[in-house]
């Protein structure tokens, strides 16, 4: 929702009820700034196999929406019960 429809992080953790710093945590891993403890990944300019690299993308992008759909599993089980 924050990259594809250009809503404020903020927003978007309000309205899905999550917490701030995990949505930024999410958009950090999609984006393939930091790695999933928090640590900056390898450097950029860092001379990588391109195909391994956009394997390591998707996987990283399929990881957090699967992370997200829990959540928002969650969330609508706990607002329509």
């Amino acid at each position: 929702m924050v990259e594809e429809l250009g809503k404020p992080a903020t927003v978007v953790a309000e309205e899905l009820g999550l917490n701030r710093s995990t949505l930024w945590r999410w958009i950090a891993q999609a984006r393939g700034t930091y790695g999933t403890r928090g640590r900056r990944t390898q450097a950029a300019g860092t001379a990588r196999d391109p195909v391994v690299a956009a394997l390591e993308a998707e996987n990283k992008r399929l990881r957090m929406e699967n992370d997200f759909l829990k959540q928002a599993a969650a969330f609508f089980v706990k607002t329509h019960l």
